[in-house]
């Protein structure tokens, strides 16, 4: 009311009709109103906002014991952060719950500020270092040209797709020196279609390292084969292990009438190797390149811990493959055949 009342002074004043500002004055008077209305309309609509969010909000939830528990699990850091249980209305005006979690205990937080502050094992990291030296200084001693050799490139003529079990070293295993074998591991030496990791790996070896053979090794005692023999949910691995779920689906006749567990276990980790071979075969990385140049070649092994020895699966490959030629094959060979009518069955290994 102060505003319109001094405006409505300068109008009435006879100072200002010689400057026009009597014109002027009406105008500025309508933008400051529109400029107060807009201003009340942004506030009051921040505040409606404010309440509905309090409309939606619960008091927090107790979790329960479970969900504590894994809560304690997944969580690294803990105390920094306390959001509560809310509520959210779908498009068909159902609830859903997302869950969020309340400010972890007290007993959590002491226990991970205390595990934060724990003093590194320093010793297991020096050993590292001392080996690595060592190991340096055998090289050079035997060729002082060692390293800068590997700095040069690598040739291996085998790529390996191996298990990532610590106990299975195929390096060591097989005796190969650097830059002699080319290594993929995954847990149960899988042979996965849609694993980008695994396609990648594959595509550089047989495209551009030009590998002579692939190598799939399997190993008794596998954690993985043994989960995937369980009826157990083992959570994110599960979505892994249901490819060789499978493996046992496709042989499961002759696996069920294997008495002996151990046996059982033994004969799944050969049918496993086997299948993830034709999962090679089936590969259109591996059947391009098998089309212009017969290779790379395909083998299945097994190695034992109990024992240490590798041994090559007995698998007739060519005789595995006829009933799935109409399925999988995507290129002919020079003699109007399919590539997978011309697999090897039996290779020697040059060691």
């Amino acid at each position: 009311m102060y505003y319109i009342h001094l405006f409505n002074l300068l109008l009435d004043d006879p100072k200002y009709e010689n400057h026009g500002l009597s014109n002027i004055i009406p105008i500025i008077m309508i933008w400051m109103c529109f400029g107060l209305a807009a201003a009340c309309l942004v506030f009051k609509k921040q505040e409606g906002d404010n309440e509905q969010d309090d409309i939606f909000e619960e008091p927090p939830r107790r979790l329960s014991e479970a969900d504590e528990k894994w809560y304690r699990k997944v969580s690294f850091s803990c105390c920094g952060s306390s959001p509560k249980v809310r509520s959210a209305r779908s498009s068909s005006a159902a609830l859903v719950d997302m869950i969020q979690w309340d400010r972890p205990s007290e007993e959590f937080c002491n226990r991970a500020r205390s595990m934060s502050s724990l003093p590194e094992d320093k010793d297991s990291f020096d050993r590292i270092f001392r080996n690595n030296q060592k190991w340096i200084e055998s090289k050079l001693i035997d060729d002082p040209n060692y390293f800068r050799r590997l700095s040069e490139g690598q040739q291996p003529q085998y790529m390996l797709i191996g298990c990532s079990d610590s106990r299975v070293s195929a390096q060591e295993i097989m005796g190969f020196k650097c830059g002699e074998l080319f290594v993929h591991r995954n847990i149960a030496n899988m042979v996965v279609n849609g694993d980008i990791n695994l396609l990648s790996v594959l595509n550089y070896a047989v495209e551009h390292l030009k590998v002579r053979d692939i190598i799939v090794m399997g190993h008794y005692h596998c954690g993985g084969i043994k989960a995937a023999c369980k009826p157990k949910d083992h959570g994110l691995l599960e979505h892994w292990l249901r490819n060789i779920r499978d493996v046992v689906r496709h042989n499961m006749t002759e696996l069920e009438a294997i008495q002996d567990d151990e046996q059982r276990h033994r004969r799944l980790v050969e049918l496993n190797v086997q299948e993830q071979c034709i999962n090679l075969f089936a590969n259109p990385i591996v059947q391009r390149s098998q089309a212009r140049t017969d290779l790379p070649r395909i083998h299945g092994f097994v190695y034992d811990l109990e024992n240490g020895r590798l041994q090559e699966l007995e698998i007739d490959f060519s005789e595995k493959l006829k009933p799935l030629q109409a399925v999988y094959s995507l290129y002919e060979d020079n003699s109007g055949g399919t590539v997978l009518q011309r697999t090897n069955s039996k290779w020697i290994p040059n060691m």
